[in-house]
């Protein structure tokens, strides 16, 4: 079974993804990483680079078909189209990183970002609607969102 982390600019995908992946023996993939590689230096304006993002993940959303065993922290500029991930649900589960505006905004500040793309009510909406499971993880330090995703969603 694969796992796609869903969730806005600081709510953990990526560290959450990088520790889910050590412990099960998995292959980790950041979708905003490989974008960046892939992309680097073919891209000239912010509107290209959402439309190549988007369609990356797209692509390896795909790959998901394919491959198991993947985690995948979906790209928090790009929301993933609805319809592919119904498709994709009798092999793979949807996780949603659930944090409030105020804990998100502390994160994102910390690493000197801040959050961009649609409003966090238009994300929320299509995150809770794709998500197998959706986990609050305001009260939760990493560990305890990584063993949270393992008895829920594996």
């Amino acid at each position: 079974m694969n796992l796609v982390l869903l969730g806005r600019r600081g709510s953990g995908k990526t560290t959450v993804g990088r520790l889910l992946a050590d412990q099960l023996w998995r292959t980790f993939v950041d979708v905003d990483e490989r974008a960046a590689v892939e992309l680097a230096g073919k891209v000239s304006d912010e509107g290209s680079l959402l439309t190549e993002t988007a369609q990356l993940q797209a692509q390896l959303m795909n790959k998901l078909s394919s491959d198991s065993e993947l985690i995948l922290a979906a790209s928090s500029a790009v929301v993933p189209d609805q319809a592919v991930c119904e498709v994709m649900k009798s092999h793979t589960s949807f996780v949603y990183l659930q944090a409030a505006d105020d804990v998100l905004a502390s994160r994102l500040a910390a690493g000197g970002a801040k959050e961009g793309g649609l409003d966090a009510g238009a994300r929320d909406e299509i995150y809770l609607a794709v998500a197998d499971v959706t986990l609050d993880t305001n009260p939760m330090d990493v560990e305890a969102v990584v063993r949270s995703i393992i008895r829920m969603a594996m």
